[in-house]
């Protein structure tokens, strides 16, 4: 098997350095050591290797240049790091070499921006990025420890046609040794199992003879999973093309037509599609594993994972028949029923009220506030319905390309999903600023037009107006949220479209949850406390008593529509994780 091109690969370890903030580290020169042995073996990796251990940060940024500068189109260029990584307020990656200072970190580390540049503007269209560093602090004795800060978005930092990028974890953390240096030879998690693939074979998991960095990835995955849980690799593919081979394996492939090689190929290809973010393709192929070999590595514990995201996904997206196919079918109809439905009710209140208390029997008060109430409600309800109807006909359009079969560009697909989750956010936020703006209109017109209001009064008016736009804000809000979560937004997840956006999104209107859901308990609150300061003998006290009764029952519904809201978005997240394109959190629970 000759490549077609040079095979390089660039080996970089900072194991000591001058800063002593930054703690001493073992593993990193035992990884790169062993790393270089196993690629530059003529029977595995067959690399040109070249490696760099304590290096000052000069020097380092020389060779990286160097090194891709000289990469041609046909030819495999791998770089591998193993040290401390670090990251400033703005999310900037610095990898730290022996002369780094923290509080120098663009003259003295090599930054990820750097590398990926000359990433960029090398001629190869295969190229891999290993980081083998941590950026969550020191952890138990025996891993790497790391960098002081939160989570690197790696993916935000090297990106490109023709790029893979591997990390030890997600956010580069649990990498390192304890706490101090005992002179015992110690490897990181990370790089003992890829060496281990590697050098055994073990990773050529379709036993083709081949060791592919997918294949790489998700053994290696899979044994760090098991020995250390909590730590999470992670893979980013940009634009790749075919199979990027990195080893010969020592283990014999079975026969071509043979059931162990069919069995295998499956195999390769449901992690291959759970890579690719395709998970139902993926179940697909173990299912056939499964009727064969039930008990064929560990397809059987992949197996019941994606069987079971499949059966909780049966309760999202269109149905046969039912309330759920409805919306589905008229999702501009069902959108403006659930939002102004509450704004109607919140409005007649608002009016009943206002009227009994504070106009009926000022005969120049009634008429000026009956024909405001006319002009308000009809301009807010004529803009609100525009915009709302706007809106939701975004997200319509794209349901009908979809459904028609037409292909939507990812990013298209991605400011759908965006505008799906919030338009419930965005319809409370348009109920609050209307209600808002509605406010002052009351006494200001009844003033100009009418008899003149006290101060007293006027804050009532305001503080009605205030009621029904918590109720207009609330309502609308976990209907609307409902309805996308549970139907709309499963159709514009297609594999292999979501980003981590899509998670961020999520986690974000969870927390809203919580907001809108205090909003709703805010009503029957703001009621009561008003009742308990008029005269209870007044039928602004019982208006307002009654008011508060609804709006416990109000928000008892609600806690129920919070809940089911926070259980669906909890599935959407695994949902998005398993759909998304080369992230190792979608290949196990």
């Amino acid at each position: 098997m000759a490549p077609e091109g040079r095979r390089l690969a660039l080996i970089i370890a900072s194991c000591h350095f001058t800063d002593n903030v930054l703690q001493q580290l073992i593993a990193p020169g035992e990884d790169a050591v062993a790393l270089e042995r196993v690629l530059k073996d003529p029977a595995i990796g067959w690399f040109e290797t070249k490696a760099l251990i304590d290096r000052p940060s000069n020097e380092l940024r020389a060779e990286i240049e160097a090194f891709f500068s000289t990469g041609k189109r046909e030819d495999l260029l791998l770089l591998y790091f193993s040290g401390h990584g670090l990251k400033n307020d703005d999310g900037k990656l610095y990898l730290a070499t022996i002369d780094t200072r923290r509080n120098l970190p663009l003259s003295t580390t090599v930054e990820a921006g750097f590398i990926n540049e000359n990433m960029l503007n090398c001629r190869s269209r295969s190229q891999v990025l290993i980081l083998d560093c941590c950026h969550s602090g020191a952890f138990a004795r025996g891993m790497k420890a790391g960098g002081v800060g939160d989570s690197v978005d790696i993916g935000e930092r090297f990106e490109g046609g023709g790029r893979v990028v591997l990390t030890a974890s997600n956010a580069i953390q649990y990498a390192f040794e304890g706490d101090k240096i005992t002179g015992e030879r110690s490897y990181s998690v990370f790089t003992r199992y890829l060496v281990r693939g590697l050098e055994t074979g073990e990773a050529d998991l379709d036993r083709d003879g081949r060791i592919k960095l997918d294949e790489l990835y998700n053994y290696v995955y899979d044994c760090v999973k098991k020995e250390t849980p909590h730590q999470t690799p992670g893979m980013w593919a940009f634009q790749v093309e075919g199979d990027l081979v990195l080893a010969r394996s020592k283990e014999r492939p079975p026969p071509e037509n043979s059931e162990e090689a069919m069995v295998a190929q499956r195999y390769s290809q449901a992690l291959a599609a759970l890579t690719n973010g395709h998970w139902r393709e993926s179940l697909s192929h173990l299912e056939s594993i499964a009727a064969k070999r039930p008990s064929y590595r560990d397809a059987e514990y992949r197996l019941t994972a994606l069987r079971q995201l499949a059966a909780e996904t049966q309760r999202l997206g269109p149905s046969r028949g039912g309330w759920r196919l409805a919306v589905y079918r008229f999702p501009i109809v069902a959108a403006l029923l659930v939002a102004l439905l509450p704004n109607a009710l919140a409005s007649i209140l608002n009016y009943t009220y206002n009227r009994k208390v504070l106009v009926q029997g000022h005969e120049n008060r009634e008429m000026v506030f009956d024909i405001t109430a006319a002009i308000v409600n009809a301009t807010g309800f004529l803009v609100g319905t525009t915009i709302l109807y706007l809106l939701a006909a975004s997200v319509a359009h794209g349901l009908r390309r979809l459904q028609s079969g037409e292909k939507v560009l990812t990013e298209d697909l991605r400011l759908l999903r965006w505008r799906c989750l919030y338009l419930g956010h965005l319809a409370a936020c348009l109920g609050i600023s209307l209600w808002t703006i509605a406010g002052p209109v009351y006494p200001v017109g009844i003033g100009y037009w009418g008899d003149s209001m006290s101060v007293r009064e006027s804050l009532y008016f305001i503080v009605s107006l205030c009621l029904g736009g918590l109720i207009a804000a609330a309502y609308p809000f976990f209907g609307l949220t409902i309805l996308c979560t549970r139907v709309l937004y499963l159709p514009l997840v297609e594999p292999g479209s979501t980003t981590s956006a899509d998670q961020d999104w999520l986690e974000r209107l969870e927390r809203f949850t919580w907001l809108y859901l205090s909003l709703a308990a805010s009503v029957p609150m703001l009621a009561l406390t008003l009742a308990l300061l008029v005269d209870r003998s007044s039928i602004e006290s019982a208006l307002l008593s009654m008011l508060s009764l609804s709006g416990l029952v109000g928000f008892a519904l609600v806690s129920l529509l919070c809940r089911a809201l926070q259980r669906d978005l909890e599935l959407l997240k695994h949902l998005v994780i398993r759909s998304r394109p080369g992230k190792g959190e979608g290949l196990l629970p």
